[in-house]
């Protein structure tokens, strides 16, 4: 074990069945009243160690019909199956897989993998392709889920975690409001604090300086050195919804409840930053990210919104978008992406507000507390210890945290690892992935 490292190990491989099915008539055009029933073959094309027992559910809901069988599993190694003697019609497949032999699976037996329900119709003339995914039982899936060898770290704090950001020396910085500090590490090593500042610090960037930017529960912004000595503190007089650091070293920081985007000038730089006059932004604005560009995106709930800015603080677009979102970021093409909280659906939006794709995100009840984008896809943290990673339409998914209540912060270091931090226990989650 890493000093002052947990390590976890969690594989969420998708596990792909390919099915084909003909349909048959035991008698003569189902003469004599003799059912008409098809088969299946079924091939297993990687088997998981954790699974020896494979129970097969097929149901028909137009005539209550459902068969179901038990199939043997070596593990770790493939399978195939040839499956007669079912009903023809539209029929339901659900796999599940268990780590017992089938005659030891009980009512009572735990899951090790599951499927979501799929559809086929099975005819006496058509052979139907059907592709089941199974995914660790409990956890989310859509499509193809991270790859065996995913790593968990969990970095100890001194009080629950709320904001995190990437620096600029590979390492990424976070706040700790419940000790007051401000905090640094990095993979395999033990959390260094960098500052105690007067009151509970939240949002966090960085500067291509190194500059730590910091808003706190005095309502005030600020800036530390690389090695955490105050450098200035503005008053802003109103929470802040987001920060942003654009690479003129400009902050940006929004509010959702002021109709206004505020900008100061070079932070990096002065002694004592003065904020610009702020600009208007009907309803505030929800999230703010800069852009490839230099200048800044925000989006606004009320009207939907997304609004670019140039660096000098001038709106250049202010386009209508479908729905609110709620949080920003923005791909190397100039997309802007967010959630959209009333339909659970991620937007992926042009720089002239066209939708490019809108994606649903499983679940419900649930609000997004960060987005970023990597070059492993954009990933959406869902509060409640849980990441959707979109990479496609056919590649997504959820995962959850180990030992986390709710993450409050993303943030992806130079290295491609992605930091989480918890707003429930003190600690911050590093996700390796393979």
């Amino acid at each position: 074990m890493m000093r002052g490292i947990a390590v976890f190990q969690f594989g969420l491989t998708a596990l792909m069945f390919g099915l084909s099915g003909c349909g048959s008539a035991p008698g003569a055009d189902g003469a004599g009243g003799e059912e008409q029933v098809g088969a299946v073959s079924l091939e297993l094309q990687e088997g998981p160690a954790d699974a020896r027992c494979l129970r097969l559910t097929v149901d028909n809901a137009a005539t209550k019909q459902t068969v179901v069988r038990s199939l043997a599993l070596t593990p770790g190694q493939p399978s195939k199956f040839a499956i007669s003697g079912l009903p023809l019609g539209t029929l339901g497949f659900l796999g599940e897989a268990f780590n017992l032999a089938c005659a030891s699976v009980v009512a009572s037996t735990s899951l090790t993998w599951t499927s979501d329900r799929v559809q086929v119709t099975l005819t006496p003339d058509v052979t139907p392709l059907l592709t089941l995914t199974l995914h660790k039982a409990g956890k989310a899936n859509v499509g193809v889920d991270f790859a065996t060898g995913t790593q968990f770290e969990e970095v100890p704090a001194p009080s629950a975690t709320w904001d995190v950001a990437a620096a600029p020396d590979g390492s990424v910085v976070y706040t700790a409001p419940g000790s007051n500090a401000v905090w640094r590490a990095s993979s395999g090593a033990s959390a260094v604090q960098v500052a105690i500042l007067p009151s509970a610090p939240r949002l966090i960037a960085t500067a291509s300086n190194g500059a730590i930017v910091v808003t706190t529960d005095a309502l005030q912004l600020i800036v530390l050195t690389a090695t955490g000595t105050i450098k200035s503190a503005t008053p802003l007089g109103f929470v802040a919804s987001d920060l942003a650091i654009d690479g003129a070293q400009n902050a940006w920081i929004s509010s959702s409840n002021l109709p206004q985007l505020l900008r100061i000038p070079n932070i990096g730089t002065v002694t004592t930053p003065v904020p610009a006059p702020p600009i208007g932004l009907a309803g505030g604005a929800t999230g703010i990210a800069v852009a490839p560009d230099g200048s800044i995106r925000a989006v606004s709930a009320n009207p939907p919104r997304l609004i670019s800015v140039s660096p000098l603080g001038v709106i250049t677009s202010d386009l209508g978008i479908p729905q609110p979102l709620r949080d920003v970021t923005v791909t190397p093409d100039g997309s802007a992406w967010g959630f959209a909280t009333l339909t659970h659906q991620l937007f992926q939006i042009s720089p002239f507000g066209a939708v490019l794709s809108q994606s649903p995100v499983p679940g419900g009840g649930f609000d997004t507390t960060g987005i970023i984008n990597t070059p492993r896809g954009v990933f959406l943290a869902l509060g409640a210890g849980q990441i959707f990673q979109y990479v496609g339409p056919s590649l997504a998914s959820i995962f959850s945290l180990p030992n986390t209540g709710g993450i409050s912060g993303l943030a992806a270091s130079n290295d491609g690892r992605i930091w989480a931090t918890d707003q429930s226990f003190p600690h911050i989650v590093v996700v390796t992935l393979p």
